[in-house]
């Protein structure tokens, strides 16, 4: 498979706009394909649980967290 066989869409030309109708710009356009979250309240539980963490080792000696 290679070029040749999108030779027809690799050297099509961009199509145009409508007149009036302005591009979207950088970061709009990255909005579009960025990741959502599939798992709905993930990063929120992720927060809980660092902090919940955090808690519970604050105050321990490095030797203490260890054992």
């Amino acid at each position: 498979m290679g070029y040749n066989a999108y030779r027809d869409i690799m050297e099509a030309v961009r199509p145009e706009l409508p007149s009036g109708h302005p591009r979207m710009d950088m970061l709009n356009r990255a909005k579009i394909f960025a990741p959502f979250a599939a798992l709905r309240g993930f990063e929120e539980r992720i927060s809980v649980e660092e902090k919940r963490s955090r808690d519970e080792t604050q105050g321990c000696s490095i030797d203490e967290y260890d054992a």
